[in-house]
């Protein structure tokens, strides 16, 4: 048996971790490489939550993909800072990644919420 307080409380801590494919410049030549994201399962309420503050900002013409991604990413335990410790989510850091890397990451979620197999592709 479990208590209903375990399944209704603090949802967000639960973690869960896929991989997405980004891109970067390697001293003018394009590389790829597959990193980890982790990532929190959000409950309903906390989404609803998430997607009012979505339109509120899209109502003003201020969202920005990294808006959605912020309070979902965890962590990314592959990309270091220069102390060779997993960076830090924030916002500036999100902000500062290209779109293309974003979409990759939020369709690496997706996916992965959704049931895909990302070893399939």
């Amino acid at each position: 048996m479990i208590k209903l307080t375990k399944l209704t409380h603090n949802q967000g801590r639960i973690v869960r971790e896929t991989t997405a494919t980004l891109t970067y410049d390697n001293d003018g030549e394009s590389a790829t490489e597959v990193v980890r994201v982790r990532y929190r399962s959000l409950s309903i309420m906390e989404s609803r939550a998430m997607r009012q503050a979505i339109n509120d900002k899209e109502h003003l013409g201020e969202l920005f993909l990294s808006d959605i991604l912020f309070p979902v990413i965890e962590s990314f335990p592959d990309i270091l800072d220069e102390n060779d410790k997993p960076v830090a989510i924030t916002e500036d850091l999100l902000e500062s990644l290209n779109s293309m890397n974003l979409r990759a990451i939020q369709k690496a979620i997706t996916e992965d919420i959704e049931g895909k197999s990302q070893a399939a592709k």
